[in-house]
């Protein structure tokens, strides 16, 4: 490891764990949704500097509200006001077939696309000064199809709609990388989500026709562009070595609710991990599982390549303690590495 003398920033810190090499701690990362004030783009900025200053991450992940890039194709979304509760799709945008037709790339610099940029911009204000990496959340084509239609009926379109779908995945991959772009001028990262990459909702051969060119072009001109990328598989049961060749500086997913371990993600993969705890326990376990499960990640990976993190969302229902437990065992996992010649092979 080196010396204290030799301490890195966080940025660099990072860079050196997305490389594997050794680093001077256990790097963490947290995050979570600010319902209410998620839209409005000066207090949610506030609100997640706060939240990374008081938890003193060394990655920033940005939190929209998961509606952002449906709020202005129509359908009927329900905003809550008790600071807890996310946005809900009360009726989809997509009622029929027919409607895929209308589907048409977004003006990102206007209303729900514009209000991020905006937030951003403000988060960076401070987080330059921070010298801290950051990444927003930036969702997959095929995601945004999903959001866009009832959960029944999106497998229905996918194979009786082939045409009309593959149409609106392009309207969709066109307005993505707009975004993109607008992202890399603002100097952040790509928190690229993929809802749709489990079985239970396509096959792997359905994701290898819907997903997987989408995505690659998303993410092959984030990186020609210089960006890193953050890879998030979303849910349970995953096509965790179909993604594996996606251009990504690390993978997150749901780790100890979906295979792969960590241990045997390390067996398939030199790329870093942002993963190790589940965001249940951090809301209904008590400090002790927190830090056992933040140890037992670290444990799994003999501290290589790896910024622990929770599997997804952290609620804002989680308990102070648990918060306060999570930072504390990252603490006494940098300690435990100390006693280490090194944490990576």
């Amino acid at each position: 490891m080196a010396t204290a003398g030799e301490r890195r920033s966080k940025k660099e810190s990072v860079r050196a764990a997305f490389a594997c090499q050794p680093t001077q701690r256990v790097l963490k990362a947290l995050w979570r949704h600010f319902p209410t004030i998620d839209q409005d783009p000066a207090l949610l900025a506030e609100a997640e500097v706060a939240f990374a200053k008081k938890y003193d991450v060394d990655l920033v992940k940005l939190n929209p509200a998961g509606t952002y890039t449906i709020q202005d194709r129509g359908g009927e979304i329900q905003f809550f006001e008790d600071g807890l509760t996310v946005p809900k799709v009360v009726r989809p945008a997509v009622q029929c077939a027919s409607d895929w037709n209308a589907i048409r790339p977004a003006d990102v610099t206007r209303g729900a696309y514009g209000a991020r940029l905006e937030c951003i911009a403000r988060c960076m204000t401070e987080f330059s000064k921070m010298n801290l990496p950051v990444y927003e959340t930036v969702f997959s084509p095929l995601t945004t199809v999903k959001k866009l239609s009832a959960d029944e009926r999106f497998p229905e379109y996918l194979r009786e709609h082939k045409t009309l779908i593959r149409s609106a995945l392009r309207a969709l991959t066109e307005e993505t990388l707009a975004y993109v772009m607008k992202l890399q001028s603002l100097g952040v990262g790509v928190f690229f989500a993929t809802q749709c990459a489990v079985r239970h909702i396509m096959s792997e051969d359905e994701y290898e026709e819907f997903g997987v060119p989408y995505d690659l072009e998303v993410l092959e001109f984030a990186k020609n562009g210089g960006m890193s990328i953050l890879l998030h598989i979303h849910g349970e049961n995953v096509m965790f070595d179909l993604l594996l060749k996606y251009p990504a500086d690390a993978v997150s997913w749901h780790t100890r609710l979906t295979r792969p371990s960590l241990s045997e993600a390390r067996l398939k993969t030199e790329k870093c991990f942002l993963a190790g705890v589940r965001r249940e326990t951090i809301l209904t376990g008590t400090p002790a599982d927190v830090e056992a499960e933040v140890l037992d990640a670290v444990r799994q990976v003999n501290g290589r390549g790896i910024i622990v993190a929770p599997g997804c969302t952290v609620s804002p229902r989680a308990p102070e303690a648990n918060l306060a437990a999570y930072c504390a065992a990252a603490e006494k996992a940098s300690a435990m590495l100390l006693q280490q010649p090194t944490n990576c092979p």
